[in-house]
């Protein structure tokens, strides 16, 4: 056979899934990549069976062989940038309620005299130098049992499947599902708590969150982790020094120094934690099994109230990219109802996102050419926007009827005479119903024409008007420009 070859001959071997056609929820033909993704316990068993000692697996040789998108152990934490995962608040509200509590002003009358006395000597004992790791958990682990319980700074042995490994610290939380699970506080021993044999069921129902402290010299990082398809960590507080840093500010009253006003700033953070840690104990204690939710682990916004209106609620079903819970789009499938709506839920799109041009959604909604809103707005729980819109089925097939161009043309005139742009008027973000009229979607760039800008991550090669570059301020002409591409590639299809 190989000398009928020609000589100088090329192969190509080419491997792919196999894909196969499946309903979405609403009863819709959707295209599905088969084992895309291995199974979240799949997933977890490859985290057990490859993690090694956390002291090894966060030297950066380590990490820069796992902290890899192909790799499973890989842990999303937004280094490098492509590990970025979706943001650990939308799943689980204590996050947010940390970095609440943390913003709010205090006084130094708001917490004991021995918070003060404890948080003074932690300062003292934390920027002393120490022989060994040994010697200086000896001596910070009271001071932090004090806020935050015993254990904290003790050594807690995991099960990995088999093998045991001495964590850094951990707190015993009950579960409602389980008897006891021991929750690590290091983010490494957050991948293996997570992954540990007999947690198939947490796995299944919760998002599993925790808080992760790093006590790195005389510094204090705190960051939330949760678990998806992997483990997805979010930093909260970067770093708390532990030796003050120079004054720059007015002394608060009550204070006699800068230095003991920082003090307080450290009590109030400790205590912060600490009421978060207890509602965590309450939410594990109080899990049960769900009776009836398509997605797990879902997000936790499950309601809205409209103006004039009942409470609407949300019932989640299935992701938008399924492919992975770790992508960082959060969008979701889901059903409406309550309030208002029609007896039938309504199906509806949920959007996640950090900003939001709500103002050029309404107005382009108010001309018919935007995707009907059922809810927009900053949610303070989440610490983004929630933005709940009607999910708009496009016909196979479909293409822009004249009349729906026009209408197009004429809304988007009237967007740019407020001074406003739409950013990202590509064929993606434009959905026709059976009559061919045109509706716009994701507003996520939408803003002041020549203040908003367009995301450092561009892809400049994606079909943006020429010369575009990331960053670049978006123009009014360039949507004038996107509009005649889009008019442009469906009359080369006739």
């Amino acid at each position: 056979m190989w000398k009928d070859i020609p000589p100088r001959s090329v192969f190509l071997l080419v491997l792919c899934s196999f894909i196969k056609e499946e309903e979405t929820a609403n009863g819709n033909k959707k295209q599905t990549q088969e084992s895309a993704r291995p199974t979240r316990e799949q997933i977890a068993a490859s985290i057990r069976d490859k993690a090694g000692r956390p002291s090894e697996d966060a030297k950066n040789d380590a990490m820069h062989r796992t902290q890899k998108p192909s790799c499973m152990e890989a842990i999303y934490n937004g280094r490098p940038y492509t590990l970025t995962g979706p943001s650990i608040s939308i799943f689980h509200p204590v996050f947010q309620t940390f970095l609440t509590r943390l913003a709010q002003p205090f006084k130094n009358t708001d917490y004991s005299r021995d918070d003060f006395r404890v948080a003074d000597a932690l300062l003292h004992k934390a920027a002393q130098y120490y022989p060994s790791k040994a010697d200086r958990r000896f001596a910070l682990g009271h001071l932090f049992t004090h806020f935050l319980g015993s254990g904290v700074l003790g050594g807690a042995v995991l099960d990995r499947g088999g093998h045991t490994l001495e964590s850094d610290g951990s707190l015993p939380v009950i579960c409602g599902l389980y008897d006891v699970v021991e929750l690590g506080r290091w983010v490494m021993c957050k991948a293996l708590t997570a992954m540990s044999n007999g947690l198939e069921l947490l796995r299944q129902v919760s998002c599993m969150p925790a808080f992760l402290i790093a006590i790195s010299g005389p510094s204090i990082s705190i960051s939330g982790a949760i678990y998806l398809d992997g483990v997805v960590s979010g930093r909260l507080l970067t770093s708390f020094p532990m030796v003050p840093p120079t004054a720059s500010r007015k002394v608060q009253a009550g204070y006699p120094s800068f230095r003991d006003q920082h003090v307080g700033q450290l009590v109030h953070t400790l205590r912060v934690l600490r009421q978060c840690l207890d509602e965590l104990d309450v939410y594990y204690n109080q899990l049960k099994q769900p009776l009836d939710s398509p997605l797990l682990p879902a997000p936790h916004f499950h309601t809205f109230t409209p103006p004039s209106s009942g409470p609407v609620q949300l019932r989640y079903l299935e992701r938008i990219h399924p492919h992975s819970a770790l992508d960082p789009r959060a969008l979701f499938l889901a059903e409406a109802s309550g309030g208002s709506l029609k007896q039938q839920p309504t199906t509806c799109i949920v959007k996640f996102t950090t900003q939001y041009g709500k103002a050029a959604h309404e107005l382009m909604l108010s001309q018919d050419v935007a995707a009907p809103l059922l809810h927009c707005a900053w949610e303070p729980s989440v610490g983004m926007w929630v933005v709940v819109a009607e999910f708009l089925d496009e016909p196979e097939g479909a293409a822009p009827s004249a009349e729906g161009l026009d209408r197009l043309r004429k809304a988007l005139a009237m967007l740019h005479e407020k001074g406003l742009v739409f950013g990202d008027l590509r064929a993606p973000n434009v959905m026709l119903d059976k009559e061919g009229h045109p509706r716009l979607i994701d507003f996520d760039w939408s803003g002041v024409d020549g203040e908003a800008q367009y995301p450092g991550s561009l892809n400049v090669d994606a079909g943006f008007p020429k010369g575009v570059k990331h960053c670049d301020f978006i123009t009014a002409e360039h949507d004038r420009i996107m509009l005649k591409k889009y008019e442009k590639s469906f009359r080369q299809a006739e």
